[in-house]
């Protein structure tokens, strides 16, 4: 992989894990390893976000593994500086080694007079970090995550906004749920509290509204990318699928809040 690519990927992906003592594999981030893909995946089961990324080298076997996000978030900053990383998992950990020269992975234990875990400086290179990192395994099952995907209901209502809008309309307020009212019209209201807001956004389908957390919409619209967003709505009982309106890769489920826990949208 492209280490600057892996190393943006992890830190959309992990906006949606969480610290849950009850539940550990919350806080770790499934890869799913193909001949022409790498996906990654988390949820805290209020959000779902999967990304796929496609690998400079194609994968000689498919594989996957659940690693430990903060073990992931860790190794971003270094990620950043890699150009290309090699990834193979173990029973324990996943290997993350730089790709160094001739589009090969270092192994330290190679270079003569050296022993694993050792540092040489390389032509081309400003800094002479060691040359691999590892992240540990999750002895726990990902959630069937693929299984929710292929249930959810099918799409009513899609309202296209831009994102930045909707990032500030999120900022602006200091209320923890928005509601949004997509209009039979196609006209597109938010709503914190007492203040309304209509927004630069069109609506098609049926009217709908549907009520989020702040904690649970803002990382999903802020991790996103792209000029504007997709958001396709269901019911309001059920997630939002968001992504980006130019098809890319990133997919985010949102979990709705109940209206009654909402304030009453403006109608």
């Amino acid at each position: 992989m492209r280490g600057p690519h892996l190393a943006a990927a992890i830190d959309q992906i992990a906006t949606a894990t969480v610290a849950d003592p009850t539940l550990p594999v919350l806080n770790s981030i499934h890869l799913e390893s193909t001949a022409t893909d790498l996906i990654l995946t988390a949820t805290d089961r209020y959000r779902l976000a999967t990304r796929t990324l496609r690998p400079a080298r194609p994968s000689t076997a498919p594989w996957t593994a659940t690693i430990d996000a903060d073990d992931l978030r860790d190794i971003t900053s270094w990620l950043r500086r890699e150009h290309t990383i090699a990834l193979r998992p173990t029973p324990t950990h996943l290997d993350c080694t730089a790709v160094v020269s001739g589009d090969t992975a270092h192994d330290p234990t190679t270079d003569r007079g050296s022993s694993a875990g050792s540092t040489r400086r390389v032509a081309g290179r400003h800094d002479a970090g060691p040359f691999s990192r590892q992240c540990r395994r999750s002895t726990e099952p990902f959630p069937d995550y693929r299984a929710m995907l292929a249930g959810l209901p099918a799409v009513t209502t899609r309202v296209v906004v831009p994102r930045a809008v909707l990032l500030d309309v999120l900022e602006r307020s200091g209320a923890p749920t928005i509601t949004l009212r997509a209009e039979a019209t196609g006209a597109v209201r938010a709503t914190f509290g007492s203040e309304t807001w209509q927004l630069p956004a069109t609506a098609t389908g049926p009217a709908l509204t549907i009520h989020f957390a702040v904690t649970a919409l803002y990382p999903a619209v802020s991790c996103s990318f792209g000029p504007d967003l997709l958001v396709d709505l269901s019911a309001a009982d059920r997630p939002a699928l968001l992504r980006a309106a130019d098809d890319g890769t990133l997919l985010t489920l949102v979990m709705p809040r109940r209206a009654e826990s909402a304030p009453s949208s403006v109608d």
